[in-house]
């Protein structure tokens, strides 16, 4: 069995293949997250969040226990300024 690479068609345009890319790439159903909250539950978001906000995952938990999961109130809590996510 060839895999979707091996199946296009070696006489597409650069343009064909590049459709098809995206048709495929949209076919994955990809949820972006909500950047209004932290969600603890996934590695992936808390990983952002630490590096966004420039502290450990202990600081965003313990903020987080006090003042909730919203991004803004949690930037307060931990005296970090900038552009809302």
């Amino acid at each position: 069995m060839l895999s979707d690479c091996q199946q296009l068609d070696v006489n597409e345009t650069r343009e064909e293949r590049h459709t098809w890319f995206l048709e495929k790439k949209m076919d994955t159903k990809r949820v972006q997250p909500d950047r209004n909250k932290i969600n603890l539950d996934q590695p992936d978001e808390l990983r952002y969040w630490t590096r966004a906000l420039k502290v450990s995952e202990e600081e965003i938990r313990s903020a987080i226990g006090k003042v909730g999961n919203s991004a803004a109130t949690v930037r307060k809590e931990l005296g970090v300024m900038g552009k809302e996510h």
